[in-house]
């Protein structure tokens, strides 16, 4: 086959080498395969897409898109919902919050980050445990920072690597291949804003008799790096991103909005030609016209002038200035623009009236309970899914006699500005 890039994907189905093509930022293949999943020799770890670095690649991508990043927060409130069920603000008042790891986080934290993380790819929570296999502490982990580990036949159990450099491969393999970080360094070097730092652990299983049986297989309690709770609606290793499938769009609103800030910045917005006799030698005098003129332009380069001597002092126009037509960059990809963005919305199931856009401009409140009852039906699933997952974690925990299971999350409600002046201390915290 024909090297289009110079790049291969080794894992191809036939045996050979099968050609890649590189599009902006993501990987494509002739087939378009955006997520390969390659077996690494090297790392021991299984590829997240040809460079193992689709997750971080496509979530970057996905914020500098102004309507995807609106969409996103617009679902991640919507599953965070108004908190726990029966959780008020007196809760956190008077110090009940449940804490989950040293650093202070609370329950409250883990559902906002769980939310949120949601909306990109899934979740990851690492589980540390005590001597007797109760886990005693939660700790966020960027979906984005974890790898499978390939198996061998020595390790009864599945692991997970955890790391924030895989984009560095060179220098993952120099701080860290050769050695494996003892768990509590590790928070500390992340609580002290370290980088460089990585943790090879177990997968989610809370059974006490195989939390002992990894603890003296680690060497003690003081080796033992825990467990990672990580979640994969995939029959595969790894999960494309909830986005993935309008990738092209999102990122032409991004590439457009680019191209038009560069023709900015690059001096191409000129708002016409300045004609001077070339008899002005003096630097200094030149220099003072042009910046009389270009005082007139907008922002760095907006509307900015084109400078252009005239040879013959008897073919200096009356006129010496001349204007251009300016390139209307916004209105170049207005069809394109629209589309994507309506890509983006009809994905996310999102109603006019939740992002400001009612065509109508009509915001009463009857259409807008009705708009977050349909938003709230929508991200029900999400909600749902959450609950469980939580419910799981927290049930097989010590902080299990401190909460109310199972988990409920609280659906978002309208409310009026004459309901938000009638509610007492005792609402529920939307935070």
């Amino acid at each position: 086959m024909a090297d289009l890039n110079g790049k291969y994907n080794n894992n191809a189905n036939n045996g050979e080498r099968e050609p890649v093509m590189n599009f902006n930022s993501l990987d494509y293949t002739v087939v378009v395969d955006r997520l390969p999943i390659i077996r690494s020799t090297t790392l021991g770890i299984f590829h997240y897409g040809l460079d193992n670095n689709y997750p971080r690649k496509i979530i970057q991508l996905s914020e500098r898109s102004s309507s995807l990043v609106t969409a996103k927060q617009k679902q991640a409130q919507f599953i965070q919902g108004l908190g726990f069920s029966g959780a008020n603000a007196k809760d956190v008042v008077n110090g009940k919050a449940v804490v989950i790891n040293q650093s202070g986080e609370t329950l409250y934290d883990l559902l906002k980050f769980c939310a949120t993380e949601k909306t990109n790819i899934n979740i990851a929570i690492h589980v540390n445990y005590n001597q007797l296999g109760e886990a005693v502490e939660f700790n966020m982990i960027q979906y984005d920072f974890v790898r499978r580990k390939v198996p061998i036949k020595e390790e009864k159990y599945d692991r997970y690597v955890i790391a924030d450099i895989w984009h560095l491969e060179g220098q993952y393999i120099n701080q860290y291949y050769s050695r494996i970080q003892e768990f509590n360094n590790w928070v500390e070097d992340k609580r002290n804003g370290l980088s460089f730092t990585a943790l090879e652990c177990f997968a989610y299983n809370p059974d006490p008799v195989v939390v002992r049986e990894q603890i003296e297989l680690s060497g003690g309690i003081e080796n033992y790096s825990g467990q990672l709770f990580y979640m994969n609606k995939s029959r595969d290793i790894y999960q494309k991103a909830i986005f993935d499938s309008i990738a092209d769009k999102f990122q032409f609103l991004a590439e457009a909005d680019l191209a038009s800030l560069s023709n900015i910045q690059n001096g191409y917005s000129v708002s016409g030609v300045f004609k001077y006799p070339s008899s002005i030698n003096d630097s200094r005098e030149l220099a003072d016209l042009k910046q009389k003129g270009n005082n007139m332009k907008g922002a760095i380069n907006t509307g900015r002038i084109l400078f252009v001597p005239v040879l013959s002092q008897e073919n200096v126009p009356q006129n010496m200035f001349e204007p251009t037509q300016m390139l209307n960059m916004d209105g170049l990809y207005e069809k394109q623009r629209l589309s994507a963005e309506n890509g983006i919305q009809e994905l996310y199931s999102i109603p006019n009236s939740l992002i400001g856009k009612d065509s109508e401009g009509n915001f009463a409140t009857q259409k807008m309970q009705e708009a977050f009852e349909f938003y709230n039906s929508i991200t029900e699933p999400l909600r749902r899914e959450l609950e469980i997952e939580l419910t799981t974690l927290i049930s097989n925990s010590v902080f299990a006699s401190q909460v109310q299971l199972p988990i409920e999350i609280e659906p978002m409600k309208y409310i009026s500005r004459i309901e938000t002046a009638e509610t007492n201390e005792d609402t529920i915290i939307n935070d």
